[in-house]
C-alpha cells in the first residue's frame, strides 16, 4: 500500500483529481464523503463538516475536493488508504476509476532534483531525477521554457560544462495516464568556484553566538560561544580587551573561577583562507553575589527581582527531545521537531544551561534519558524538560509518543506526561519547567463530565512546578512546512530572546500564549483553536536568565553535571587522519544535537593536485545510522565530504571512519585508503553506552 500522506501528492495531481470530483455529476466529492469516507472517519458524519468543505467554492479558485484532500492530509490519511476507499466504489464508475488511475498509474517523482547545483567550467555536471508509474515513462528536460531537443533521459548530462549552461532546469515525466514536473533546479557554472579561488560564499559566516551582555559571579565559570561555517571550515581565536587570549582557539571560551580581572569586552575572530569575520563584542561583568539590585544602573539587563542567598541557583540543566521520523507513517509527517530542539538548545546554552538535546528516541531511550536527567536535579537547580513530536490523550492523561509507537495509540507504547512530572517532582530541583509541544487529541473520544483538574494536573503537588502544553485537552498543535519552527517553538524562542531578558517564567509563557492566540490557528475539523494550556504552582518569580553560583554544588553533583555537559561537547580541533609530503586529510566534528554527530572531511594540498575525498561507509556503522552529505542536502566541493552519524545512544563499539582520498601527482591519479578510529565515545554515547 502506498504509505505517502495525501499532502505529499504533487499539486498538479491533486488538481487533476479535483477536476473530476468537483463536478456536479455523480459520483463526486460529496457522494464520496457520504458513501465511503464517513464510515472510516466518524467526524464526517457531521453535516457541518460537509458544509464547511462545500463552502470552499466561495474562495477565489476554491475547490471542495482540494479542501477535502487537505483535511484528510491533516488526519494523516495515506494515498493507499484513499485509493482503497475510492476503489471500493469504482466498479462501474469510470470517473472514480480515472481517479484510481491518477493515484496509481500516472507518474510520481520519487527522487526530485536538487534545488541548486554548482560546477566549474570544464567539469562534467549531472542533474538527476527518478519517477515511478505505469511504464513506459517519458522524460523531457526544459531550460526555462525551452524544450531541450534529445534530452529525454532521467539524467541530464553536461560534458565539459561552460558558464553558458547555467540557468534554471526542470524535467517533465509523462505516460499515457498523465504527467508531472520536477521542481526547478538552478545550475551555476562559475570559475570562482574552482579550487584556484574562493567565491563570496566561502567567507566564514557566524551561525550562533552567546548573548552579548553577560553577568556572572566571582568564582563562577565564564562560558562564551561562537560558531561559524565556511569553506574551508573556519578556525577561531578569542580576544579580551583587544588582546589575543593564549590557547583560546576553539568555539568555546571557558574560564573557571573568574576574578574581577576577567571583566571587560571579548570577541571571537572566525577566519579561513578566504577571509575573516568577528563576533559581536561580549560585555562581561563580574560581580559579587551580594550586589544589591538598587546599585545597578537601569537598563543593563539585570534581574529585576532582588535576590539573596535563598535564591541561589547552583545549576541549570535541560533535557530536550524532538521526535520526527516515526516508524509508522500512518501517524503522519512532522516537519520541525528537530529544528525546534536545535534552536532551543542554542538559546538555552546562551542562557547558561547545560543541555542534552536528543532526537528520534524509542520509548526505552526516552525513559533512560529521563532517568539520567533526574539524577542531576539536586537542590538549587533549575530544570527544563521539553518535548516536540506526536502526542495524544486517553482518559484525561496526555502521552508523548516515541518513534517506535504504533498508530494504535496504546498507552503502554508511549510515555505518559504524568511520569515526567512525577519523576521531576521527586527531585529537589528548585524550578521544574515542563514544556510539551505535541497534540492532545483523544482517539475514540466520548464526552464525559470530569473535574476541572484531572489527569496530568492532579499529579502536580510540589511548589515551583510550571507546565505548558502547546494546546488544551483534546486539541492539536500546529506547524507549517514553510516556517522554520512549529508555532509553539517559534513563539517560545521569541519570548526568550535578548529583548525579553530576565522576564519571569510566567511572563515568558504569557508571551508565548499571546503569540499563539494572535496566530489564530484553527483545526478545521473540530473548529478548535490552538490555545496554550499553562499550569503553575510558582510561589515567587523565577527567571531562566538567573546567573549560576555553583559554589554550593557538592562534588558528586558537580561531577554528574560535568558529565551531562560533556554529552553535547565535541573535539574542538581538526583531527589529522592522513598526511604525506603532498596531502593532509582532516576530520572536523560538530554536534547537530547530542545524539547526532556531523563529521566534515577536507583534503588540503596544492591546487594542482585536483583533490577528491569521499567517505566509504555503510548505512549502519557500529549500531548507528549513517547518512552522507548528498543524502541530506549537503553540497560539498570534491576536496570536502560530510557525514552524519545518528542515534549515538545505540553505539556498540568505537566509530571507525573510512575514507578515500584521490589526487593527481605527475600526471597520474593517486588513491589513498584512510581509516580513523574514534576511541573516545562521542557526545551522548558517553552517558548511556557501555562497551
Amino acid at each position: 500500500m502506498d504509505s505517502r500522506c495525501i499532502t505529499d501528492l504533487p499539486d498538479d495531481r491533486k488538481k487533476q483529481i479535483a477536476v473530476i470530483l468537483d463536478s456536479s455529476e455523480l459520483p463526486n466529492w460529496r457522494s464520496l464523503v457520504q458513501d465511503v469516507i464517513r464510515h472510516h472517519i466518524p467526524s464526517y458524519k457531521d453535516p457541518r463538516q460537509v458544509y464547511a468543505i462545500g463552502m470552499a467554492t466561495l474562495s477565489p479558485g476554491g475547490s471542495p475536493t482540494l479542501k477535502l484532500l487537505h483535511d484528510l492530509g491533516q488526519l494523516h490519511i495515506t494515498v493507499g488508504e484513499f485509493k482503497s476507499w475510492i476503489g471500493s466504489k469504482s466498479e462501474g464508475a469510470p470517473r472514480l476509476q480515472k481517479v484510481v488511475s491518477l493515484l496509481t498509474l500516472s507518474p510520481t517523482v520519487t527522487q526530485d532534483v536538487e534545488t541548486e547545483i554548482r560546477g566549474i567550467p570544464g567539469q562534467n555536471v549531472y542533474i538527476h531525477c527518478e519517477a515511478s508509474g505505469h511504464q513506459p515513462l517519458h522524460y523531457q528536460w526544459f531550460k526555462k521554457r525551452e524544450l531541450l531537443q534529445g534530452k529525454t533521459e532521467n539524467t541530464l548530462q553536461f560534458k565539459s560544462a561552460s558558464e553558458s549552461d547555467g540557468g534554471y532546469y526542470t524535467c517533465r515525466i509523462a505516460n499515457c495516464y498523465g504527467f508531472v514536473f520536477t521542481k526547478w533546479t538552478k545550475l551555476i557554472i562559475n570559475a570562482d568556484d574552482s579550487v584556484h579561488g574562493y567565491s563570496p560564499f566561502d567567507l566564514p559566516i557566524i551561525t550562533s553566538q552567546s548573548d552579548p551582555d553577560v553577568h556572572i559571579l566571582v568564582g563562577s565559570r565564564l562560558s562564551l560561544y561562537c560558531d561559524g561555517v565556511g569553506r574551508p571550515a573556519p578556525s577561531y581565536e578569542w580576544f579580551h580587551n583587544g588582546s589575543p587570549i593564549q590557547d583560546a582557539k576553539h568555539r568555546w571560551l571557558i574560564k573557571d573561577s573568574v576574578s574581577a580581572e576577567d571583566h571587560g569586552f571579548y570577541y571571537c575572530r572566525v577566519y579561513n583562507n578566504a577571509g575573516e569575520v568577528h563576533s559581536h563584542h561580549f560585555k562581561v561583568t563580574i560581580e559579587s553575589f551580594q550586589v544589591a539590585f538598587d546599585s545597578v544602573p537601569p537598563g543593563v539587563g539585570r534581574d529585576p527581582h532582588p535576590r539573596g542567598p535563598s535564591d541561589r541557583v547552583a545549576n541549570k540543566v535541560a533535557l530536550l527531545i524532538g521526535n520526527k521520523d516515526y516508524r509508522h507513517q500512518q501517524l503522519g509527517k512532522l516537519f520541525h521537531p528537530i529544528n525546534d530542539v536545535c534552536d532551543f538548545t542554542g538559546r538555552l546554552i546562551n542562557m547558561g544551561f547545560k543541555v542534552v538535546s536528543l532526537v528520534n528516541l524509542t520509548l526505552e531511550e526516552m525513559r533512560k534519558a529521563l532517568v539520567e536527567f533526574c539524577r542531576l536535579l539536586v537542590e538549587d537547580t533549575y530544570a527544563v524538560f521539553y518535548f516536540a513530536g506526536h502526542g495524544f490523550e486517553r482518559g484525561g492523561l496526555s502521552y508523548l509518543m516515541p518513534v517506535d509507537a504504533s498508530h494504535s495509540y496504546r498507552c503502554q507504547e508511549n510515555m505518559a506526561s504524568a511520569k515526567v512530572l512525577k519523576a521531576m517532582q521527586e527531585t529537589k530541583a528548585k524550578l521544574k519547567l515542563v514544556l510539551l509541544d505535541c497534540c492532545r487529541t483523544e482517539p475514540d473520544y466520548e464526552p464525559q463530565n470530569s473535574p476541572l483538574l484531572s489527569g496530568d494536573l492532579q499529579d502536580i503537588k510540589e511548589p515551583n512546578v510550571v507546565v505548558a502544553f502547546g494546546c488544551c485537552p483534546r486539541s492539536s498543535v500546529f506547524e507549517c512546512e514553510q516556517e522554520k519552527n512549529g508555532f509553539f517553538a517559534k513563539h517560545l524562542l521569541k519570548a526568550i530572546s535578548d529583548e525579553h531578558r530576565n522576564k519571569s517564567v510566567e511572563e515568558v509563557l504569557l508571551h508565548v500564549s499571546r503569540g499563539i492566540h494572535e496566530e489564530n490557528l484553527v483545526d478545521y475539523l473540530t473548529n478548535q483553536k490552538q490555545i496554550v494550556n499553562r499550569i503553575t504552582t510558582s510561589v515567587k518569580p523565577m527567571s531562566l536568565w538567573t546567573p549560576v553560583d555553583n559554589t554550593s554544588l557538592n562534588p558528586s553533583a558537580e561531577a554528574a553535571t560535568a558529565k551531562w555537559q560533556s554529552a553535547h561537547e565535541i573535539p574542538n580541533d581538526p583531527v589529522t587522519v592522513y598526511q604525506d609530503d603532498k596531502v593532509r586529510v582532516e576530520l572536523i566534528f560538530n554536534a547537530e544535537v547530542s545524539n547526532v554527530l556531523i563529521v566534515n572531511a577536507r583534503a588540503l594540498g596544492e591546487d594542482n593536485l585536483d583533490l577528491n575525498v569521499t567517505f566509504d561507509m555503510s548505512n549502519v556503522t557500529s549500531g548507528c545510522c549513517v547518512a552522507r552529505g548528498d543524502m541530506f542536502g549537503k553540497k560539498c566541493r570534491p576536496s570536502e565530504a560530510t557525514l552524519k552519524v545518528k542515534d549515538l545512544q545505540r553505539l556498540t563499539e568505537p566509530l571507525v571512519f573510512k575514507l578515500t582520498c584521490i589526487y593527481t601527482l605527475n600526471g597520474e591519479r593517486q588513491q589513498k585508503s584512510i581509516s580513523y578510529t574514534m576511541e573516545e565515545k562521542p557526545l551522548y554515547a558517553k552517558l548511556v553506552t557501555h562497551w
